[in-house]
């Protein structure tokens, strides 16, 4: 809702991408994410436990597509991966594939932010900003296409505001979904600037 320059806004009134993702897929029937631990999609996870969506942190991003799939397959509700971009969303990808051909429920999250930020914020502050982005990039991936290639549903998101539509969009699909959720490159998580590695 528009404000003009004079009103002021709470923290508690402020909501995050990430609990915005949480409370979408809250929203979809998700009880239950599988993931592997990613900076850029660590406010995923602290949306979920706050939304009451447990968290099951796996050791590989292909493993997480193919937790999903099993979740879905036993319980008939939507499984769900959250992955981060580059290589988190490529080993997914399998899983994914799985999910489509078995038409099974299954909405997948890519926390894409075309970088990789934590090793970015330590480089930055140990070597200063000509070197911050040396070996760290990942591109502009539109990893949402990877799900339409192979028959499902993809959607791309790049304003908080897209983020539940979104969602809405890819269960009424009716297919096995990826949700490509941008995120702001030079924004970086608490965790990541706490970090004492770097100072």
């Amino acid at each position: 809702m528009p404000h003009d320059s004079q009103d002021s806004l709470d923290d508690q009134d402020l909501i995050s991408g990430g609990h915005l993702v949480a409370k979408a897929l809250k929203a979809e029937g998700v009880e239950v994410i599988y993931t592997l631990c990613g900076g850029h999609i660590i406010d995923i996870y602290d949306g979920c436990v706050d939304e009451g969506i447990d968290v099951a942190d796996v050791r590989h991003e292909q493993v997480a597509a193919h937790a999903a799939d099993g979740y879905a397959r036993l319980t008939g509700k939507p499984g769900c991966a959250v992955v981060t971009a580059g290589p988190g969303t490529t080993d997914a990808v399998t899983g994914v594939e799985t999910l489509v051909r078995y038409d099974l429920p299954f909405v997948g999250i890519v926390g894409n932010n075309s970088s990789m930020n934590q090793i970015r914020y330590g480089q930055k502050a140990k070597y200063g900003e000509a070197r911050e982005r040396s070996g760290n990039t990942l591109g502009d991936v539109p990893y949402d296409q990877f799900a339409r290639m192979l028959g499902g549903h993809g959607e791309e998101v790049r304003e908080p505001s897209e983020i539940r539509p979104a969602l809405e969009r890819a269960r009424a699909s009716g297919k096995p979904s990826l949700v490509n959720v941008w995120i702001d490159p030079d924004a970086y998580a608490p965790g990541t600037m706490n970090q004492t590695m770097y100072k």
